[in-house]
């Protein structure tokens, strides 16, 4: 059998030898196993399935969540000479009923179909009727609701395997935690599943992360880098709104470059049109939102560029792994600000989550924030979060390389919080430990970024902080906790931070920054005066929003986050008073 699958992977797809950790998947599969393979994008997770249909008698079925994505995985197939077809909404009905008829005749080896299209009563019956050697589900992330792209055809799948009960699952994805991997296997009824993760290393990518500057000098220097360093080369800048991809491509056509933008506003041809560019012109530059993601499969990426943070790392990992699949160095590079916070917010407040769902943002959104403010390896942060302990030497990531990096030593602070967190006599919350120590140490958010960021601490889904096996490090002298020079308050700050709510200091000429902790401050006292606590007045959620917006009247300062008719009648006049000096 050995030389026969090194024989199909030569003869089909031209390789010599299988990637790490594939052929282990692929036996995995052979031997009707159900079968979860955890892999980074660009390790070769398709021929995981692709490779096994070939040699099985029947008919492999994919589950994919993409249109795009089943039409590139099938043309690439047909174009290798493997009998591959779809079923979805783009195709007519008449169209449908052939590929229907040549399924029953047995012409196709896979099928791919959507989540959706899983739960056609036809298609089943169609099915029963044959051979099917093979359930797969691709992206099976897509499962969990605690995931980044949670879609709930997704978690309805069980329903289409009982129906083949005899029938192994294979589930393939990219990202995925423990709890997700727990949530997959559960959702799919997997029955002693076998289970491989490969490394989350992509060793071949550069990150670097930078704080953004303004939009006019961040433009400048992304279409100076792409000059400079990637002449000639392809990649994927991704931006928050479509608005933004319109501006970032206008701004490199101007500066001389061959610039398209993707996002789902796009007609179905003007979409298929940008992909023709970008798999034919081995120049072009696609500026997206992140529609332009899953199916992309261009080996010779050079750099993935975010000119807006993205909402969680898991979302960052995938799409900074479209870069570099050949194995070539490529570079992942980021442009964060606060602002992507605020936006983020109102974007998932607007589908009213449950308070469960609501933390698990806010910590999905803390660890991006922690990897984009970490003096630490990111490597190293990017594979904490995924739980993958590979030691690893990165030398790959501007942290690592930049020797003049200023970082200040804030260990003494990380170990009170380790103990007050051990000593406690109850399971304490991120807030409570906040409030305890943030009179102490100004920095105490960087701070518990940063132990989360290095796996010395966990949250649970009630916020509850918890020390973690890597804390013994630091706690037995091992190692350091830092954070950078800039994230310390400054001395010179500590004058506009002495305010009460009388003050009348002329504070317009503040940064967001400075604003934002003298906010924070006027809170504080604020609260005091009222008698309740600085949370209870407003979150700092909405201290970022007063920032961002500069409401002027009530109603303005009405539609910000956790502003409700009580806090506005309450501490709104209050406020006002010190944002219209923000003015």
């Amino acid at each position: 059998m050995k030389e026969d699958l090194q024989k199909i992977l030569n003869k089909v797809w031209g390789h010599s030898c299988f990637r790490d950790g594939q052929k282990d998947v692929i036996d995995s599969v052979l031997s009707k196993n159900d079968t979860l393979a955890i892999m980074p994008t660009g390790a070769g997770k398709s021929l995981c399935y692709q490779l096994p249909a070939l040699v099985f008698e029947g008919l492999t079925v994919v589950i994919s969540p993409l249109i795009s994505l089943m039409k590139d995985q099938v043309h690439s197939l047909q174009q290798l000479g493997v009998e591959a077809t779809f079923l979805n909404s783009s195709l007519s009905r008449a169209e449908q009923e052939q590929i229907e008829k040549d399924l029953f005749f047995g012409h196709y080896k896979i099928l791919y179909i959507s989540p959706e299209r899983a739960k056609s009563f036809t298609l089943i019956e169609l099915l029963k009727e044959l051979e099917i050697s093979l359930i797969v589900v691709d992206e099976a992330h897509c499962i969990s609701e605690w995931g980044h792209d949670f879609r709930p055809e997704y978690a309805q799948l069980k329903t289409f395997r009982e129906y083949f009960p005899n029938v192994s699952v294979a589930a393939f994805t990219a990202t995925a935690g423990p709890t997700i991997k727990d949530d997959i296997i559960k959702s799919l009824e997997m029955s002693d599943p076998h289970i491989y993760v490969s490394s989350f290393n992509r060793s071949n990518i550069h990150y670097k992360l930078k704080p953004k500057v303004s939009k006019k000098e961040d433009f400048l220097e992304i279409a100076h880098m792409l000059k400079r360093d990637f002449k000639e080369q392809s990649g994927i800048i991704y931006c928050l709104s479509r608005k933004k991809t319109e501006e970032v491509s206008k701004y490199l056509k101007q500066k001389g470059l061959k610039s398209f933008i993707y996002h789902a506003g796009l007609s179905n041809n003007e979409k298929q049109r940008v992909q023709k560019h970008f798999f034919e012109d081995k120049s072009v530059i696609v500026v997206a939102t992140i529609a332009f993601g899953m199916g992309i499969d261009r080996a010779d990426i050079r750099f993935v560029i975010h000119v807006d943070m993205p909402k969680s790392l898991e979302g960052y990992y995938q799409e900074t792994g479209r870069a570099g699949r050949d194995g070539k160095e490529s570079f992942a590079i980021l442009y964060y600000g606060k602002q992507e916070r605020v936006m983020y917010s109102k974007m998932n407040n607007k589908t009213r989550p449950s308070k469960a769902k609501r933390i698990l943002f806010e910590q999905k959104m803390n660890s991006m924030i922690a990897l984009c403010e970490t003096t630490s390896c990111r490597r190293k942060i990017i594979l904490n979060y995924f739980s993958d302990n590979s030691k690893v030497i990165c030398n790959a990531c501007d942290n690592c390389m930049d020797k003049s990096l200023n970082r200040v030593d804030v260990s003494d602070a990380a170990i009170l919080i380790l103990k007050e967190i051990h000593q406690a006599t109850k399971k304490e919350t991120r807030e409570e430990v906040y409030n305890k120590f943030v009179v102490q140490n100004k920095n105490i958010d960087y701070i518990l970024n940063e132990l989360l960021a290095l796996d010395m601490l966990g949250l649970n889904l009630k916020n509850e902080l918890f020390i973690k096996h890597n804390a013994l490090k630091l706690l037995d002298g091992f190692e350091k906790v830092y954070i950078g020079e800039n994230f310390k308050v400054k001395a010179k700050r500590s004058s506009l931070l002495k305010v009460s709510t009388e003050d009348t200091i002329n504070i317009a000429s503040l940064s967001d920054d400075e604003a934002f902790e003298y906010l924070k401050e006027f809170r504080k006292k604020l609260a005091k005066k009222k008698r309740t606590r600085p949370y209870k007045v407003f979150p700092d959620q909405t201290l970022y929003e007063m920032i961002l917006h500069r409401p002027s009247t009530m109603a303005s300062l009405s539609s910000l986050y956790g502003v409700g008719p009580k806090k506005l009648k309450k501490f709104g006049p209050d406020f006002l008073a010190i944002l219209n000096q923000l003015q």
